[in-house]
């Protein structure tokens, strides 16, 4: 059967390559794009030879095709080792779930914090709904946490409230949800020395385990910088007088 010879060729080359590239890095970084080419050039060698049949059933019909065979085991990630592949699609073992059996729902989503919002300039943005980007967050019943904080002239932040927490909204695939702040957790205190405010935010998977929090600065960006690493703000000297945001 053709199919055969040139699948382990590709199999063959395949493994030489990631052989070679743990042998050069050191590591396993470059696995799961090597099988990954392999898979895909696996399909296309059953694509083109989809007219070839594996046996013939008990009954003396045609068997199924090679590429029969191989979509009803070719799942996403191998179902990332936490599910079966059934018919193209992982069934999952209790507790994970996702396309790939890749999220967890008893761990909180991984927060990427170069790739969250840290700071929001009031004077361009509503600053009310925030992205949050990561892995491992469910599919649905997201939970956001935050506590709102004032950030005043020369004396650090100072927390506000208490913990509150509210439904998110989860992005398709597992990278994200949206978190948009209750108009409880929005309110600043009237005092003249507040330069900005901002949240600790964090979000669950379950509603118990939260991740760790990001921080996020509303600000001025006409008469103000901020440094969310610090928690900290700056009047800028050619800007105009700072403006209070109550």
């Amino acid at each position: 059967m053709e199919v055969l010879p040139v699948t382990v060729a590709d199999v063959d080359e395949g493994v030489a390559s990631c052989v070679e590239d743990i042998r050069l890095i050191g590591d396993t970084r470059y696995m799961e794009t090597t099988a990954a080419t392999l898979a895909t050039s696996c399909r296309l060698i059953a694509v083109k030879l989809e007219n070839l049949t594996k046996t013939e059933s008990t009954d003396g019909s045609p068997g199924k095709t090679i590429l029969d065979e191989m979509l009803e085991l070719d799942c996403p990630n191998n179902c990332t080792g936490h599910g079966d592949c059934i018919n193209g699609s992982c069934v999952c073992t209790e507790g994970y779930e996702g396309v790939e059996c890749d999220i967890q729902r008893a761990m909180p989503p991984l927060i990427h914090p170069e790739t969250n919002p840290g700071l929001c300039a009031t004077d361009r943005y509503p600053c009310n709904t925030f992205y949050i980007s990561g892995d491992n967050f469910a599919s649905e019943d997201i939970t956001c946490r935050a506590v709102h904080f004032s950030i005043t002239s020369g004396a650090g932040y100072t927390l506000d409230t208490k913990n509150e927490t509210f439904p998110g909204n989860a992005l398709a695939g597992g990278i994200g949800c949206s978190c948009t702040v209750p108009q409880s957790l929005r309110r600043r205190r009237s005092v003249d020395t507040v330069m900005a405010d901002g949240f600790f935010l964090s979000v669950s998977n379950d509603g118990i385990t939260f991740s760790d929090d990001i921080v996020i600065i509303k600000y001025d960006s006409s008469c103000i910088t901020c440094n969310e690493s610090d928690i900290t703000c700056t009047q800028l000297s050619n800007g105009p007088s700072l403006r209070q945001q109550l």
